[in-house]
């Protein structure tokens, strides 16, 4: 009898232990049920809160640990085998803040003669205050103060406060009634009011309040283009002296142009604007020396234009005394601002003076210029 055996060697490694927490640790602003769990079944698991490590004798896991202290809390925990093996130990740190910020202002609202610097604070350093200055309610995503708010108008201010657990301030509301001083503000003709190309003008005004010289105010001018209806900003401006005067210098159009003086306002003066005035500026076209021709000859007579005016027209006539001129002649401007017209001169001898003419358009008063030519036998 022959018998016959198998024998099988089955060699494996236990896990190793691991112990987690459910929820994990953060920031809460409810007191949060922690689930301790295990990856063995059979295995307990031992707790503290007071910051210490856990040991078998610690406390022992029977159901969800509730973090109830407002502030910071250590959990640590451990898992221990059936036979004696144990867990790493795991630590969760859990914040407990339910306590909302708070939010105030100073001032406090009330009513002013002059512009307020309003500051924003709260009880907690590290809140996030946002505002709006519409009435409406703040929210998470309205207006962050970043520093001290100009009131300058009645406004109604509302804030609140939100911490970094998500706790949020009720709503403050402050009213500022603000009845800041009016303020008139006039400008002068230029002087001069029409500049030809490539000159300045300057223009002077005057700032008063209640009938009083505001000093030391800086005023702006502003221009508007023929045919704009947008005010644009400018480099120019000047500060008002002792008696409330000041005069901008260096007004140097390139086209016709309206300006209006604006003053911004201050702490307890109302800004105005004043009345707009007009700088005209006037083209400028040159003739080219001609040289001596003959009678009824071929010529040609030549110059520019600027600022160019590509396709325009310009007017040549000729003149001397007690002569009946030819007719006049017409030369169009090309893009680069030459004119150029190849005619006849005069069929009488004499000096006789060239004179050509750009009529002008709705930016540009028209310009002249002259030049003598010698016409031979």
């Amino acid at each position: 009898l022959l018998g016959e055996t198998s024998q099988f060697v089955v060699q494996g490694k236990l896990a190793e232990l691991r112990a987690t927490a459910t929820p994990r640790g953060g920031t809460y602003t409810s007191a949060p049920q922690v689930t301790l769990s295990v990856n063995e079944p059979t295995a307990e698991l031992r707790y503290t809160t007071d910051g210490s490590t856990p040991t078998a004798a610690s406390t022992l896991y029977t159901g969800p640990v509730a973090i109830t202290a407002e502030g910071t809390t250590q959990l640590k925990f451990l898992a221990i085998g059936t036979e004696g093996a144990t867990s790493p130990v795991v630590t969760e740190t859990y914040v407990l803040d339910t306590v909302a910020p708070t939010v105030s202002a100073s001032p406090a609202g009330g009513s002013f003669t002059s512009s307020q610097q309003v500051t924003l604070t709260s009880d907690d350093p590290a809140a996030v205050i946002r505002y709006t200055t519409n009435g409406s309610t703040p929210t998470a995503t309205s207006t962050q103060y970043t520093g001290p708010l100009t009131i300058s108008q009645s406004t109604t201010l509302r804030a609140r406060a939100f911490d970094v657990a998500g706790n949020q301030s009720g709503v403050g509301t402050w009213t500022f009634v603000v009845a800041l001083r009016t303020s008139s503000l006039t400008l002068g003709t230029p002087s001069p009011a029409t500049v030809t190309l490539g000159q300045s003008s300057s223009i002077a005004g005057r700032l008063l309040s209640g009938g009083t010289p505001v000093a030391g105010a800086s005023v702006a001018l502003q221009s508007q283009a023929v045919g704009s209806t947008t005010w644009q900003a400018t480099a120019l401006q000047a500060v008002t002296g002792t008696d409330g005067r000041f005069t901008v210098t260096g007004v140097a159009p390139t086209a016709t142009t309206r300006y209006r003086a604006v003053y911004a306002g201050g702490p307890a003066i109302q800004g105005s604007t004043s009345a707009a005035q007009r700088v005209q500026v006037r083209a400028v076209v040159t003739i080219n020396a001609m040289p001596p021709v003959g009678r009824g000859r071929a010529m040609t007579v030549s110059g520019t234009l600027s600022p160019t005016h590509q396709g325009s027209r310009v007017t040549i006539t000729f003149a001397l005394a007690g002569q009946r001129p030819p007719a006049a002649v017409t030369a169009t401007v090309a893009a680069n601002g030459t004119w150029s017209v190849n005619t006849r001169a005069p069929n009488q001898q004499g000096t006789w003076t060239v004179t050509a003419t750009w009529a002008g358009d709705a930016d540009h008063l028209g310009a002249t210029a002259s030049r003598t030519v010698t016409v031979t036998r």
